[in-house]
């Protein structure tokens, strides 16, 4: 078949015009100039490389299977999973679309087609009817002038890209969360075990003092209040059990597990394990850099500005080259008579002037978009240092709290050791001794509580500095260039 040459000169500026593009080629930069810097004194340990895998620091193995088993397991990671399985499949879709279309079919029927009529009308004869077989095959193939396609495409890269930021977002949560209830399960086991032992020791004086007020040694009134203290220390014990045993259900359903399911390792949990290592801070480049949720309000932004090319390409007119190739006969042999095939090939212009005006809104619709995609990306940007800023906070008087108890603590201790020394010697009375080791328990019981909460704050640091996620694959995964705003 020889090409006409003013189609294939029309098809060669075509082609050569279908680079061009309209709209924004990069998003706006963000508002803030500069990002606030982590101040070095609200933590001990600034400046260390990041772990991904940062509950490996407590070096504790039964923490370690748990959240690999819920990142593996989770039911919001695969919810997490299939939405980016479906960006990825529209992604595609948007790249199918630069293809050529090519369509087939095939009629059999009954009656007469145009060119019997039009050869009736000429010869003055009647219209030929009869049976009709006809099969055609046709191809389209748009060209992409203004863009449209590509901005499309563009956008559906940033979509995917920020759906894979919420997938490591979710993984953010689900380590966190799983680490957070398994400290919380052995914080309060520890806590328990303590109150326990405060339950034995006022038990014991209640003893001591009712066997006194026989002896008429002391008064009714003392005993009460001894009585008084046990029952109070009878009734922490149930609220402590079933918190931990709460704790132990959240973390079975965070690895996917029905809730009365936990394998027996985390369940034997009596102490709150401890950091092998100083928190990896680090710098505000590298936060935002790990914060999966700052990635994709930067994405969704470039998504936006994407879409305003994918509008304003609407404007202009859009062209086509099609081809077809087309056979009619009232025989099936006859359909392969060079006289019953016709075809053709050649561009198709199609504009749709009376679509102006909804095109341009469409297209002021699509700049709102981008305003408000920019403010997210700031308040994201700001809310995740605030949320660092907190957690530094908190996460700082907590220690300061857990180490004057832990003082406290010890020099109760050093009181129950004097209080025996004494009661060997004679110096002291039983009751004496059993009163220094009942503030010793309630110091001890303090001090477990102070270790629970700072387990719990260093949770909510590690996940407000954004670890907790695998790496994906480098080809799939976005990267941010700037530490602050969105320029490319």
């Amino acid at each position: 078949m020889i090409v006409p040459r003013p189609f294939l000169l029309c098809l060669l500026a075509t082609t050569a015009l279908s680079g061009c593009a309209v709209g924004p080629t990069r998003s706006p930069r963000s508002t803030l100039d500069a990002a606030p810097s982590l101040n070095p004194s609200d933590s001990t340990s600034v400046g260390l490389p990041t772990v991904p895998r940062w509950w490996s620091l407590y070096q504790d193995p039964t923490l370690d299977a748990l959240v690999s088993e819920a990142l593996q397991n989770n039911r919001d990671l695969r919810v997490a999973s299939a939405n980016l399985a479906e960006a990825h499949a529209v992604l595609l879709e948007r790249q199918d679309s630069r293809l050529p279309v090519t369509t087939v079919s095939s009629d059999i029927g009954y009656g007469s087609t145009v060119s019997d009529q039009i050869a009736a009308a000429l010869d003055q004869t009647g219209v030929r009817t009869g049976p009709r077989y006809t099969a055609v095959l046709s191809s389209g193939w748009r060209l992409d002038l203004f863009g449209q396609i590509a901005r499309s495409i563009q956008a559906a890269h940033a979509d995917e890209a920020a759906t894979l930021a919420a997938e490591d977002s979710v993984r953010v949560v689900v380590a966190a969360e799983t680490t957070r209830a398994y400290l919380d399960s052995c914080g309060f086991a520890a806590r328990a075990e303590v109150a326990q032992r405060s339950l034995a020791v006022v038990t014991r004086s209640l003893e001591l003092k009712t066997a006194l007020r026989d002896a008429g040694g002391t008064t009714s009134l003392d005993v009460a209040r001894s009585a008084a203290l046990m029952e109070q220390a009878r009734a922490a014990i149930p609220a402590i059990e079933a918190a931990r045993q709460n704790a132990l259900y959240e973390l079975a359903v965070l690895t996917g597990r029905p809730p009365d399911h936990l394998s027996t390792p985390a369940t034997v949990c009596v102490s709150v394990p401890q950091l092998t290592a100083p928190i990896p801070i680090g710098d505000v480049t590298a936060l935002l850099q790990r914060r999966p949720d700052i990635r994709e309000a930067e994405r969704r932004l470039e998504a936006s500005t994407a879409r305003i090319g994918v509008a304003m390409a609407s404007l202009y007119p859009t062209v086509s080259i099609l081809g077809s190739v087309a056979s009619s006969a009232p025989t099936a042999d006859g359909m392969r008579d060079h006289g019953s095939i016709v075809w053709g090939v050649g561009p198709a212009l199609s504009w749709h002037f009376p679509n102006r005006n909804a095109a341009r809104a469409q297209i002021a619709k699509a700049e709102a978009q981008e305003v408000a995609a920019l403010a997210r990306f700031d308040a994201v940007i700001l809310t995740a240092l605030k949320d660092v800023k907190q957690a530094l906070a908190t996460y700082a008087a907590a220690v300061r709290r857990q180490s004057a108890l832990a003082k406290a603590a010890q020099q109760s201790r050093e009181a129950v050791r004097l209080a025996g020394v004494g009661r060997s010697a004679g110096a002291i009375s039983e009751l004496d001794a059993l009163d220094a080791q009942r503030r010793n328990v309630e110091a001890e019981a303090m001090l477990a509580s102070a270790e629970a909460d700072v387990a719990s704050d260093q949770v909510a640091l590690f996940r407000s500095l954004g670890g907790g996620w695998e790496q994906a694959p480098a080809v799939r995964r976005p990267v941010i260039t700037r530490a602050v705003d969105a320029a490319r």
